[in-house]
């Protein structure tokens, strides 16, 4: 998650004029955990700084790929709510 922009030199937090929502585990499969997290907490605190329209939404205890219910670490509560996110972010920003 780098603030450049392929290259460009361009910022990506402060260029961003979209309204952005993101889901993560708290733990990835590497378990280099608190690396991960930082990213996203760095993330979400940059883009509040900035007045953006963004969301991040940490499930602690998952890993990456929380949501697929054909793989290993499903966390179905996790996944249920990260739905119920997905689909009301899309219905206020797409309707």
């Amino acid at each position: 998650m780098g603030e450049e922009d392929g290259g460009t030199g361009c910022n990506f937090q402060e260029n961003c004029h979209v309204s952005r929502q993101t889901m993560a585990g708290s733990r990835n499969k590497e378990d280099h955990s608190s690396e991960y997290y930082k990213q996203f907490v760095e993330f979400d605190a940059t883009m509040k700084e900035l007045g953006k329209n963004a969301s991040v939404h940490i499930y602690e205890g998952s890993k990456h790929a929380f949501a697929n219910a054909s793989g290993t670490v499903y966390e179905p509560v996790a996944a249920e709510d990260s739905w119920q996110k997905t689909v009301n972010f899309l219905k206020a920003y797409l309707d």
